[in-house]
């Protein structure tokens, strides 16, 4: 009698415990599905910056890639210029 009724409280806490871990699973599951994905990628870490600047300034992302590329683009025509110059010169 004495084993039985062990074997069934037993029983009754490995029912329970498994209520409790699926209980607490999903619900950490569903905690972890609300959570920004965190990618530490340097691409999108840059990403991520490019569209902070773009919530500052108003704009869209491309647009502002756009902008910085041209940007840069005039950047290095103005920067080197000797080597305009130097196929000028031949």
């Amino acid at each position: 009698m004495k084993i039985g009724v062990l074997i069934l409280v037993g029983a009754c806490g490995v029912l329970v415990g498994i209520v409790i871990g699926y209980v607490a699973g999903t619900r950490l599951s569903q905690a972890f599905a609300r959570l920004p994905v965190t990618d530490r990628s340097p691409a999108a870490k840059a990403l991520r910056r490019v569209d902070r600047v773009a919530i500052k300034h108003r704009l869209a992302r491309d647009v502002l890639l756009m902008e910085m590329i041209g940007q840069q683009g005039s950047r290095t025509e103005i920067l080197c210029p000797a080597k305009e110059t130097g196929e000028q010169a031949r």
